[in-house]
């Protein structure tokens, strides 16, 4: 159980035209249970349930186009995870998240008992990976995001997406190595804001060394 605070952003504040400078900070308060449970010497499930009340929630107004405050917000939600190992070096992963976000107390009337937009899709991620002591490393990560609104009305609505990611790691000696990802495989076409599309296809290179 705790109380919590969050103060706006510079970017919610300062970044015209899309700022609001009378943002006031977000406050409340949380609390969460969560059970661990050993699957055998291989592997791990872990289950939580979260709540959390925040009074002057800020949220994105599609209306002005800038941050705003909403009075009272309430969530409740769960998250689920599974690890195991399936082999010596390879393993694999799944998690869920449902989260429910409500308005209990908002600018408008109309919208109490809505889902607060863009915050409440439920997702899931699944994935397998390969990993030795010398330090190589290959995995392969989906992950899939449910439709979103993105109005206080909950009128309107972005559609869910499902990407696949390939992670490889090769050792180069003893403290350096070539890291590489090719992220959304398939090239998925998705909005993460409307009229703003989400990053497609997209390759990166880079190199780790550890002193």
């Amino acid at each position: 159980f705790a109380r919590n605070f969050r103060v706006p952003t510079l970017s919610d504040l300062f970044f015209e035209p899309f700022n609001n400078p009378d943002l006031s900070p977000e406050s409340g308060l949380s609390a969460d249970i969560g059970v661990d449970q050993t699957l055998g010497d291989r592997g791990l499930l872990r289950f939580t349930f979260f709540w959390n009340d925040i009074q002057d929630a800020i949220s994105f107004d599609l209306d002005t186009f800038t941050p705003q405050n909403i009075g009272r917000v309430s969530t409740i939600g769960i998250e689920t995870e599974v690890n195991y190992q399936l082999l010596d070096n390879l393993f694999a992963f799944a998690n869920y998240t449902w989260n429910h976000p409500e308005i209990l107390d908002g600018p408008n009337p109309d919208n109490e008992g809505n889902l607060v937009p863009f915050t409440h899709a439920d997702s899931w991620n699944v994935g397998l990976s390969y990993e030795t002591v010398q330090g190589w490393y290959a995995a392969l990560f989906l992950r899939s995001v449910g439709d979103v609104f993105i109005d206080r009305a909950n009128e309107e609505s972005l559609d869910g997406r499902t990407t696949l990611d390939f992670k490889l790691r090769v050792p180069v000696g003893e403290a350096l190595s070539v890291n590489a990802s090719v992220n959304n495989l398939f090239d998925v076409q998705f909005e993460e804001f409307p009229g703003f599309p989400g990053v497609g296809r997209n390759f990166q290179v880079g190199l780790r060394s550890q002193f």
